[in-house]
């Protein structure tokens, strides 16, 4: 027996550092917490028990191994040797392994361990399968901080991590020789680098990140328990992803993450498996953070389907819980077939069942490694893609796809507001005398619940400027304007906003006849911005922008049909307009990749209405009070839009009811004043609207 106490170091530069061989022989290593022992080994292993009785304990010590040699160990147990370790550090060049037990013997681990290989395939923790020999183990408890795999071929690695630890690696069992390869994870993290199998894996509040690059990658598990969270990539436009796959019992409740991508060109048709299970007992859902995935412009939900666990477009009819998919029928045999010969596995080599016991340097015995790589990926056997019966008609989209989409909406409804508020004007023209004059104009208002579609749920506050001039020639009175207009739109379900900008300019012409009859005509062109700021369904923001031109021609006539002879007098004045715009085309791309194509339009909007007023002049004062109310028609309005290239449709098409309550004052010839309160209410949109301008007559 030999005992090195705290503070004690080891150097080698051509073999193994420390050993213990024979039956009885022992060795015990311990450092301190404030006085750490050194092991720097040039060869093969830094720690090594090389036979049955055989004793290495060690405590409080950093194990270095720098051999550049094609194998080597930080710890090495072999021929029914034991090494104990607590609180261990070891660290090796690229093909050293961590903790490396064969031929029917044990390494256990406790407190806090550290292994880092050179990289998360190199093998942290392994077992060798030897005909002839027990399972060989590794047992680790405690705080783990390991980059590296974990290899059980033919022997049993059981893995308790507590709290805050972190595996940085991919993880193998072949079942062989009675072995296994059990994890309980414990408010820590896996990071799975590459294709897995696991024997019993039972997770409390941590989470295993399928963090390899490609998408496609398999946890295999016999065995599933607890309550953890899987994050997952996917590529649900090629219908790929990675995936949990239990072939034994499954049970708890767990999270799948999956990442929000809207640069995907996904359709929202599209349903893909994420998770397999032989009972279907345990439950899934998508994480707390991501009620709803975003894969380009569409939200995707989880479903069960049997024992898999599906994500499928949100808004489509869910498949009742169990029912499994159908099944595909049985390919027609080949009636001569050729057979196909069992391919021969490549041998393990044997070990030296009698290794001579290491008692110089210069004697010391290297590991006997299979020639497989030390963490190979299963080959996961392919699994045909889950496609839906009824494929969805009216997939949701995500709020990026609303907040972009819904720039057609801001674009009709600017211009329903600017012209509109133009054609309240002239109504003022016709009270005047022949001189010209220059007005300004000023609204408000909110427009909201467009539509029922899925550019529902959206709210617009509005406010602008108009103002221009204008000169009498004759009976018709020439004009020009110009005018800005700034939005502020709400997307609902406080999922963001978005701020517009339309500046528009024209000219205008109205005409009044000897009988009453009046026309009127707005020639108007319009540079529409708006960019939006929203949140996506895993609270990330999301922010986009675009401009687009648009261009209105409007005709409206009517005739005042005087109700009394004297003044103060009624009258009714009944009126028919039609508005022809087209919006050009335009593409927003957002923040988060996704490419939104709004198509260009046209837009005839028809409008018949009466005004029921009450005129009184009295000296230099006239006043005009007035009641109107009338209907309002879209006759085309059929556009759409494209998210990352899948086609949606968009209307404006529908009637409206509107009704309003206006008052003008002109005082002393020279002075107009005027207000008026809108309201409309129809199958598209419901309009709140507040105007007042005021006008002088040079």
């Amino acid at each position: 027996m030999a005992t090195l106490g705290a503070g004690s170091s080891l150097y080698t530069e051509k073999s193994g550092a420390l050993v213990a061989s024979g039956n009885g022989a022992t060795v015990y290593f311990n450092g301190s917490p404030t006085q750490r022992n050194l092991i720097v080994s040039g060869g093969t292993f830094g720690a090594s028990a090389q036979s049955v009785g055989a004793n290495v304990n060690l405590a409080w010590t950093d194990i270095d191994v720098t051999s550049n040699r094609d194998v080597t160990a930080g710890l090495w147990a072999m021929d029914g040797g034991t090494i104990a370790g607590d609180n261990l550090a070891i660290v090796g060049n690229p093909a050293t392994l961590g903790a490396y037990a064969t031929t029917g013997s044990q390494i256990t681990l406790t407190g806090q361990t550290r292994i880092h290989m050179a990289s998360p395939l190199e093998m942290a923790l392994g077992t060798q399968h030897n005909a002839g020999f027990d399972a060989s183990s590794i047992t680790l408890s405690g705080q783990a901080d390991i980059i590296g795999s974990v290899r059980a071929a033919g022997g049993i690695i059981t893995l308790a991590m507590s709290p805050g630890s972190q595996l940085t690696g991919a993880a193998f069992s072949d079942g062989a020789n009675g072995g296994a390869l059990q994890m309980t994870i414990n408010q820590s993290r896996w990071n799975m680098v590459a294709d897995s199998t696991v024997d019993t894996l039972t997770l409390n509040q941590s989470t295993v990140d399928f963090s390899g690059e490609a998408v496609g990658a398999r946890l295999k598990v016999g065995n599933l328990a607890g309550s953890g969270t899987f994050a997952l990539k996917t590529d649900i436009a090629a219908l790929k992803s990675d995936r949990l796959v239990v072939t034994g019992s499954s049970a708890g409740d767990h999270y799948l993450r999956v990442r929000n991508q809207g640069d995907m060109r996904t359709s929202g048709q599209e349903v893909l498996t994420l998770v397999e299970t032989a009972d279907g007992q345990a439950h899934f859902a998508l994480a707390p953070e991501s009620a709803r995935v975003e894969l380009g412009g569409y939200l995707y939900d989880l479903r069960q389907a049997g024992g898999d666990w599906q994500l499928y477009a949100a808004g489509a009819a869910e498949d009742p819980v169990g029912a499994d998919p159908e099944p595909t029928p049985n390919p027609t045999p080949n009636p001569t077939p050729t057979p196909t010969p069992t391919p021969t596995p490549t041998p393990i080599p044997t070990p030296n069942p009698t290794p001579t016991p290491e008692t110089e340097p210069e004697a010391e015995r290297e590991p006997v490694l299979p020639e497989a790589e030390p963490t190979p990926a299963p080959e996961a056997k392919p699994l045909p893609p889950s496609l839906p019966a009824n494929p969805p008609a009216r997939p949701d989209i995500s709020s990026a796809a609303n907040a972009g989409a819904n720039f057609l909406n801001i674009s009709y409804l600017m211009d329903y507001v600017e012209m509109q508020s133009l054609l309240q004007r002239f109504g003022d023209l016709r009270e005047k005398g022949p001189l010209g004059d220059g007005w300004i104009r000023g609204l408000g208002g909110r427009i909201d619940d467009f539509g029922s579609g899925k550019l529902s749920g959206f709210s617009l506050r509005y406010s602008g400027m108009q103002f221009g001039v204008d000169k009498a020639v004759g009976p018709t009175v020439l004009g020009a304007f110009m005018g800005v207009t700034h939005g502020n739109a709400h997307y609902g379900s406080d999922q963001g906003s978005g701020d517009q900008r339309s500046s528009h300019a024209g000219f205008y012409l109205s005409a009044l006849a000897d009988n009453g009859l009046w026309l009127d005509g707005v020639a108007k062109y319009a540079r529409r911005k708006n960019g939006f700021n929203v949140r996506d369904s895993q609270g990330q923001a999301v922010s986009g922008d675009g401009a687009a031109n648009s261009y209105s021609l409007s005709l409206e006539s009517g005739k005042r049909v005087a109700l009394t002879q004297t003044e103060p007098g009624i009258y009714l004045e009944p009126q028919l307009q039609a508005v022809w715009s087209h919006q050009q085309g335009n593409r927003l791309r957002a923040s988060n990749g996704l490419r939104v194509d709004l198509d260009g339009y046209d837009s005839l909007l028809g409008r018949a209405s009466a005004l029921l007023g009450y005129s009184l002049r009295q000296e230099a004062l006239q006043l005009n009070l007035y009641l109107k109310s009338g209907v309002v028609r879209e006759f085309k309005g059929k556009t759409g839009y494209r998210l990352n290239g899948a086609p949606e449709r968009h209307s404006f098409r529908g009637n409206g009811w509107n009704n309003g309550l206006g008052v003008s004052a002109q005082v002393a010839d020279r002075h107009v004043l005027y207000l008026e309160g809108d309201s409309t209410s129809g199958s598209q949109f419901d309009q709140r609207q507040f105007s007042a301008g005021y006008r002088f007559t040079f």
